[in-house]
């Protein structure tokens, strides 16, 4: 509109009607930004008034405190509290307000005049002008940089703690209250063989033996924590473990109970070592108890056996045939008894310092090995069977021991072996060095043993051959190999055979 003017300079009506109402209607504008600067001031929140286009139009001293601007040298900047990267971003949200009418709450990066960055929650509400049009954009912003932060330290400690926790090498099993796995560590697998899929949601009955399980839980009822529960496991391999745990029942966020902590770590070993240094005393109790008893039957039986003799004499007489018998039985009875004697005493015997020469491993086992198939083939002709033998000799180092204590050893394995192959099979035997270690192996593909009766096999009298064997043959070479300061190991499972192996150092223990 053109302003019109008479010829004296005067402005005429109807523009003056004009300027009046400009001048309300700028009344009414900076009404009503003084009122939505004081609302925004009022706000207990940095807040900004941005326009669709990403302009600054108002801030309240809140915004200013945490973007560090002063709100004249804000006003009217392009996305000035925007990183450059986001821009885009930043501006295509003002868009999406202004045209879908939404609020948009979301978390972002966000400038301040120090160029530093700070995380942000983000609240953008559309503001409405005098149309029903959006004209501007209320953004109100809540740092969230230290909360962040605290979370992924949290996060990471969390990390760190089931890192530490899955590669510790202990049981930790969590259950419910209907006591079935909700929570297994990754070093299940290196303990009992499973993964953790597999566990996840069975019975605990299923892992601890269920004896051990009502025990467990009797504890349970009257104390709040148990501490060293000793308790047996069982592996995916279905092979039972000692544990000793400790259990702690635990409680929901509203403080409920909602299962129980079970911690625990493997003590077969500290059992099987306890196992040995008591075996050791058995033996050593038993030597005393040999000598003294080995000694004094001898005497008896010889005595007996004399007069056995004696009286046989006088049977060559017609008419005493079965006198005769009853005292040869008798005699082979007495003789019996004497090779009972012998044994005991050899088996103190093996445990004593005997003789020692450089003796040749593979010889030996091509001695002993020939020797052995004399014996045992007959008995497989006999039973109609077939046992092979293949030797896989090495070049192990001479040893220092006494010949026969190592061709007993040897002897007294390789019939187990046979004894072990009722239906025929195979025996190998592997010779080698290790280190400072000489070993001689013998597999044979036959029955095997249970895991009970691989614990027990070295126990003086301990046989699985009935009441006419004595049981002391591989408690002899247990004590044979310990005299030279080696081992034997035993790996056995029913129906795939028995490995024995057997390592002496070079240079014996004295």
């Amino acid at each position: 509109m053109k302003a019109v003017i008479s010829e004296t300079g005067a402005i005429l009506p109807d523009t003056l009607s004009f300027t009046k109402k400009k001048k309300k209607l700028e009344r009414k504008l900076l009404s009503a930004k003084r009122e939505i600067g004081f609302f925004i001031q009022t706000l207990p929140y940095p807040v900004a008034i941005i326009d669709l286009n990403g302009f600054i139009l108002e801030v309240n001293s809140f915004f200013g405190k945490l973007y560090g601007w002063k709100k004249e040298d804000i006003v009217f900047r392009y996305l000035p509290t925007v990183p450059p990267r986001l821009a885009e971003k930043s501006l295509a949200i003002l868009k999406k307000i202004g045209k879908e009418k939404i609020i948009v709450d979301y978390s972002t990066r966000k400038l301040r005049k120090n160029r530093s960055e700070i995380l942000v929650d983000l609240t953008l509400i559309p503001l409405y002008g005098r149309k029903k049009q959006i004209v501007a954009v209320a953004e109100i912003s809540q740092d969230i940089t230290e909360q962040k932060k605290a979370l992924i330290d949290l996060e990471k400690s969390e990390k760190q703690y089931h890192l530490l926790l899955d590669n510790a090498p202990v049981l930790f099993i969590v259950i419910d209250n209907q006591e079935k796995v909700i929570f297994v560590s990754d070093y299940i697998k290196d303990l009992l063989g499973y993964e953790k899929r597999e566990l996840l949601g069975k019975s605990i009955e299923e892992l601890i033996r269920p004896e051990d399980c009502k025990s467990l839980r009797k504890e349970l009822q009257t104390q709040k924590k148990i501490v060293g529960f000793s308790c047996q496991i069982k592996g995916k391999d279905g092979i039972f473990d000692f544990y000793l745990i400790n259990a702690s029942p635990f409680k929901d966020r509203e403080g409920k109970a909602a299962g129980t902590i079970i911690i625990g770590h493997n003590i077969s070993e500290d059992k099987r070592t306890l196992g040995k240094v008591i075996r050791e005393e058995r033996l050593e109790a038993l030597e005393e108890l040999t000598v003294g008893v080995a000694h004094k039957f001898n005497n008896i039986l010889t005595i007996i056996l004399g007069y056995i003799q004696l009286l046989l004499e006088e049977t060559e007489e017609p008419g005493l045939e079965k006198i005769k018998k009853q005292l040869e039985l008798v005699e082979k009875s007495a003789s019996e008894g004497a090779k009972v004697v012998s044994e005991l005493r050899e088996f103190v015997r093996a445990r004593k310092e005997a003789e020692c020469v450089e003796v040749d491993l593979n010889e030996t086992v091509k001695d002993v090995v020939a020797m052995a198939q004399f014996r045992w083939k007959d008995q497989t002709q006999v039973m109609g069977i077939g046992i092979n033998t293949e030797l896989d000799l090495g070049n192990p180092p001479p040893l220092v021991l006494n010949d026969y204590d190592l061709r007993r050893v040897l002897t007294e394995m390789i019939f187990n072996a046979v004894e072990a192959l009722p239906e025929g099979g195979k025996i190998i035997l592997a010779t080698g060095r290790e280190k400072n270690q000489a070993y001689f192996s013998l597999s044979d593909t036959g029955v095997g043993m249970s895991p009970q009766t691989k614990k027990r096999i070295f126990d003086p009298f301990f046989t699985t051959k009935g009441p006419q064997i004595n049981g002391l043959g591989l408690s002899v070479c247990y004590g044979i190999i310990k005299k030279y300061g080696g081992t034997i190991e035993v790996k056995s499972e029913e129906g795939k055979g028995t490995t024995f192996t057997i390592r002496i150092p070079i240079h014996p223990q004295k």
